[in-house]
This record gives C-alpha cells, sequence and structure tokens, in this order.
C-alpha cells in the first residue's frame, strides 16, 4: 500500500458551549474509513455526529450517526465511511467533524475538529445544511454505535475539565490544557517511558513574553486555542529549537507519557509555525501513529517532534 493511501491521525474537539469538548481518532485506507469519538458532554444530550464541507459552493453534510455511553461517563461514537463518497465529497474535502446537539430534530452545533488543517467555517450555512438533512435515524445510530470493548486506550486526557481553560472567561491553567495537542496524530500505547530531562518551567514570566506578538489579536483558527495558555503558562525549554518558544502541555495516563512540548515561532508579529514534541526512549524508527516525526535525543532517550509552518494570515 502506498504511504498517501494511509492516514491516521488525532483530532481535537472544540467545544462551542461551555462543558463540551473531546477529540476523535481518524483512520484511513483506500476503500474505508474512520472516525473514532470521544466526547465529555451532559448525560441527558443527544449528540449526533457528521461530515460537512462545500462543494460547488454548496455546503454538504454527511450523518455519521448518535453517540451512545462510553467509558468513564463519556459518549461515544464508532463510525465508518468511504473516503472517497462522503456526500459526493472526497475525504481531502470534508472541511470539518460537526457533533451537533439533537433536541426535537433540531441539530444546534457544540462541537467541531478540522479535518484537512485550519477550517474557515460558515456557521450559518452549516445549520442550515444539518437541519435540512434530515437523515439520521435510531438505525443509522445503532450501525453506527461504539464497540466499547476495541476503544483505543492511545487517548489523551478527556477534555471535561479542561475545555474552559482555552477560553478568557475561565483561565483555569493549574494543569495544561490537552487541546494543545490538537493535531497530533494518534499517540502509541507506551509502558513507562523513560522521558528525556529538561529545564522546568520558569514560574516567573509567561510564555507568549518571549514572542514577538500582539497577544490581544487572534491566531489562525487551528492554533487558536494555543494563544490563552501561552498567555498564562511559563516557557518550558525541552531542547534548542531556534526561533521556538515552548510550552509543557500535559498527557493523558492512558498514553504512559507525562507530558509533551508545544512550541510557536513568530515572526513580524505572526505566528509562523508550530511544533509539537513527545518524549520517549529511543528507538531506530518512530512509533505507529508517529511516522512523520523526527528524532531529537541519544541512543538512550530523546524527543519525537513535528513542526508545521503556518500559513499567512
Amino acid at each position: 500500500m502506498a504511504k498517501n493511501d494511509y492516514r491516521r491521525q488525532l483530532i481535537m474537539l472544540r467545544g462551542l458551549e461551555k462543558g463540551y469538548g473531546g477529540h476523535a481518532r481518524l483512520e484511513k485506507r483506500v476503500l474505508t474509513g474512520s472516525m473514532d469519538f470521544m466526547t465529555s458532554a451532559d448525560a441527558s444530550d443527544v449528540l449526533e455526529a457528521s461530515f460537512v464541507g462545500v462543494r460547488g459552493g454548496k455546503t454538504r453534510v454527511q450523518p455519521l450517526g448518535l453517540f451512545k455511553e462510553g467509558p468513564r461517563g463519556q459518549k461515544a461514537l464508532l463510525a465508518n465511511f468511504d473516503p472517497r463518497n462522503i456526500a459526493g465529497m472526497d475525504l481531502s474535502e470534508v472541511q470539518a467533524a460537526v457533533i451537533s446537539r439533537v433536541d426535537n430534530g433540531q441539530r444546534t452545533p457544540v462541537m467541531y475538529g478540522c479535518i484537512n488543517g485550519v477550517c474557515a467555517l460558515n456557521w450559518a450555512q452549516i445549520m442550515r445544511a444539518l437541519n435540512e438533512s434530515g437523515t439520521t435515524s435510531d438505525r443509522q445510530g445503532e450501525q453506527n454505535a461504539p464497540d466499547t470493548r476495541n476503544l483505543s486506550n492511545n487517548t489523551i486526557e478527556d477534555l471535561s475539565n479542561n475545555t474552559t481553560e482555552a477560553r478568557p472567561s475561565a483561565p483555569d491553567t493549574a494543569s495544561p490544557v490537552t487541546e494543545a495537542e490538537e493535531v497530533l496524530p494518534d499517540i502509541p500505547d507506551m509502558q513507562n517511558p523513560s522521558a528525556p530531562k529538561a529545564q522546568t518551567p520558569s514560574a516567573n514570566k509567561s510564555a507568549a513574553s518571549r514572542l514577538n506578538l500582539d497577544m490581544s489579536l487572534p491566531w489562525p483558527e487551528d492554533i487558536e486555542s494555543l494563544r490563552l495558555l501561552f498567555m498564562t503558562l511559563p516557557a518550558y525549554e525541552p531542547f534548542e529549537m531556534d526561533g521556538y518558544v515552548f510550552i509543557r502541555a500535559k498527557m493523558a495516563e492512558e498514553t504512559g507519557v507525562d507530558h509533551c512540548a508545544v512550541g510557536i515561532r513568530a515572526e513580524d508579529g505572526k505566528v509562523t509555525g508550530v511544533c509539537y514534541a513527545i518524549p520517549m526512549p529511543y528507538s531506530s524508527e518512530p512509533p505507529a501513529g508517529l511516522e512523520e516525526y523526527m528524532w531529537m535525543g541519544d541512543t538512550a532517550s530523546g524527543w519525537w517532534v513535528t513542526c508545521d509552518d503556518i500559513d499567512p494570515y
């Protein structure tokens, strides 16, 4: 199978209302695809997931199914799809996965996650399309119900207590939120890895003080959730990387990794790059799910690192 025929990615779900958050693991092969959702929401909520995108100037919606109760009081959905035909679109044309709260047949988006990088969404058109589609049924929900026996443990920490940390209305930063791992691919299982030593965070200044940025201005949508973290968390120095300022972000216990490092590069008053680094013991090849990462460290321990340029905005 050609490398481009397989895709595995962890997608953070951003809450549009307080109390909502989560993540989804996307897996795509040539003929099949799946989205494994795990979300936090009120127990009484009826939630539905859909793919949304634009083709021919029209917003298109592909329902993925209804959520059921998952482990630890969360709501979960394992949905399968054909990546070649998603409401007439290819997966590359899909903008986002949108999770809606369904109340008396009316769908109200409460979470979303970008599928192919930064996504500029027209919510008025999306809400209209969601409520005009009218294709959800209990039968579809049953077909796409998650098998909790096979739900992956390769998850970052749930966002039930963390989603507000990336919002100015509730800047509780005692534990760095996992929205910082937004574009990380799925994290493999690791049992007690020997994390490399790194300098501890300095409590004197926020990481933002080291960036040549007006922090009152929004960042690109795909990394906007990181802005408040850099304004409130201290700088972290896991290793030297020219032009980048890092913070330390908490990881879930299930991953076997205590934390990751998230870096931002700024030039001429704009964010121009984002970097993610995961501490691990040395291996000659990147672990599954981190194939695009590069190694920084020695033959004992170090970091698997990936960095991406940010498009001008």
